[in-house]
């Protein structure tokens, strides 16, 4: 038996009125008219996550026609709550809970921008909703899916609604047709039922996405997302989450907040167009090279967040930390390598003080500064406080992990991948380990290194390679020293790097016309 659309009828136009203009914002209050395909996205999942367990995969199909747009999905069927939702404004199924993707109540309205009398066809419920709030019985549709349709009608048909702009139904077809193409892999990424879009053009032309999820085997809260679209090209993602408690208006809500990694050719990698993520994009850049997804509190057209709204702020905080943790168990999976890095915010100015990741920031900077996460040489991962950067891989191939630890009066020192240097790809990760001080025309910024001292040059170098120390070197070693600092280290050439017959270490002559005062029988020279 189906629902009493007159009854909804009549309460909504008793809440509403008869007229219509004042409803009329909703139809433009996107920043673009097919802004609505997302909203029907949103609505498919929420219908999906409460159809019973181990039915077939959750799908969505865009069938576009030359006078209509066809929608299908095989989600629960439509219930009274969301036939008075959907004709509702604010008071949809999941007004006030925002941690339900079509939260506003408001989202299906945005179809008008093309159509006049949307159809839906769901289980028992066949009807048409005209002047945005009023549902009428239509004859139904033998269909074992939730189908919608968006007749592509004209204003002319009716005076009344003048307001909207004239879109033909060959401009309607054009326009829609092209926001269906220019869905993007990601569009699937976050959701957790729908595992398939599929869309039909006019002219025949076809494509899907086909998501594949799951669990990464003893990594709570870790999944593996792999993307396909219908030329075969394949996004791989690692989903972090975790359920956190929100205080909002008095109220305590749980909701999960996510990142997500990018990964190319078994690692890590910086993700392009990363603007945070309601469920699906909004236009908040974060110029991070990951995303981070949570049921933000967003513009009613769902195009930003709310910057300063404490339970948002509580949410990113947490988004922060997530990152922050994330690092450790992509280091242990091996999905790390020096590249992986540029993933990371590391360019302070990015992230000033008060910006909405600013925490995100914080939060990684910390990890990188107390916990064994930086890139080592040899492909391990050390501690900051462990580490040092070589300016120059050949000092990395000079002073082993135990010199290194002599020369500075640690037990353990280590040097980090020799690839990291101050140009190319690396040259921000330099920058982030060793520090900066910039300005940029009025401004100045300053970044500290991760620890202090953490570069090491010929000019650090200097003042410890003291006789004691070099007196105790193998004598293959010290000449591959000497021919190091003779080559262009010209501060070393200062150091007692000469070896005497009677074991005394003295620094070669200043004057280069001296005749020498000690040599090497070639078959004590290595190499």
């Amino acid at each position: 038996m189906s629902v009493d659309y007159d009854a909804i009828r009549r309460m909504n136009i008793k809440e509403y009125g008869e007229g219509s203009r004042h409803l009329s914002y909703f139809t433009d209050i996107y920043s673009t008219r097919t802004h609505f395909i997302f909203e029907v996205l949103q609505n498919a999942e929420d219908a999906l996550s409460r159809r019973l367990t181990g039915g077939p995969a959750g799908y969505v199909h865009f069938h576009l026609h030359p006078d209509r747009l066809e929608i299908r999905h095989n989600g629960a069927p439509f219930t009274e709550r969301d036939v008075t939702g959907i004709c509702g404004i604010g008071e949809g199924t999941k007004a006030g809970d925002y941690t339900q993707i079509g939260k506003f109540g408001i989202g299906f309205k945005s179809v008008y921008a093309y159509s006049f009398f949307p159809e839906i066809h769901s289980g028992n419920e066949h009807f048409e909703i005209r002047r945005f709030v009023e549902p009428l019985a239509i004859v139904g549709r033998a269909d074992e899916d939730t189908l919608i349709v968006l007749p592509f009608d004209s204003p002319e048909k009716r005076p009344d609604w003048a307001f909207r702009e004239n879109v033909s139904a060959v401009d309607s077809m054009r326009e829609i047709g092209e926001a269906i193409r220019k869905l993007g892999i990601r569009t699937l990424l976050f959701l957790r039922h729908i595992e398939e879009i599929k869309w039909t053009l006019p002219d025949g032309t076809a494509g899907q996405f086909i998501r594949n999820s799951e669990p990464v085997a003893n990594r709570d809260g870790l999944r593996k997302v792999e993307i396909l679209d219908q030329d075969d090209d394949l996004e791989e993602w690692r989903i972090f989450s975790r359920d956190i408690e929100v205080q909002d208006a008095g109220q305590s809500r749980t909701v999960t907040v996510e990142t997500a990694f990018f990964l190319e050719e078994g690692a890590v990698t910086r993700a392009g167009n990363t603007e945070l993520v309601v469920f699906f994009p909004t236009e908040k850049k974060s110029e991070l090279g990951f995303l981070l997804q949570a049921p933000f509190k967003a513009t009613k057209a769902r195009d930003n967040i709310k910057s300063d709204d404490p339970a948002n702020s509580q949410m990113i905080a947490a988004a922060a930390q997530l990152a922050a943790d994330s690092l450790g168990t992509l280091r242990d999976l091996g999905l790390l390598n020096v590249a992986s890095y540029a993933a990371l915010p590391l360019r302070m100015q990015d992230f000033p003080e008060g910006s909405v990741v600013r925490p995100v920031y914080d939060k990684v900077r910390e990890a990188l500064k107390t916990q064994p996460l930086l890139p080592a040489d040899g492909g391990d991962f050390a501690y900051a406080c462990e580490a040092k950067l070589a300016r120059g891989e050949k000092l990395v191939d000079l002073f082993s992990a135990e010199q290194l630890g002599a020369l500075f009066g640690k037990e353990r020192l280590v040097w980090l991948d020799a690839s990291i240097t101050d140009s190319g790809e690396t040259a921000n990760l330099h920058t982030y380990l060793v520090g900066h001080k910039k300005h940029s025309g009025m401004k100045e910024w300053e970044l500290e290194p991760l620890v202090e001292g953490i570069q090491v040059t010929p000019e650090t170098l200097a003042s410890k390679l003291h006789a004691e120390f070099l007196g105790k070197q193998p004598m293959d070693w010290l000449a591959k020293f000497i021919r190091y600092a003779m080559e262009g280290a010209q501060t070393l050439r200062k150091v007692p790097l000469i070896r005497l017959a009677s074991g005394e270490h003295v620094p070669p002559p200043s004057d280069k016309n001296a005749v020498p005062s000690a040599w090497f029988a070639p078959k004590d020279i290595a190499g």
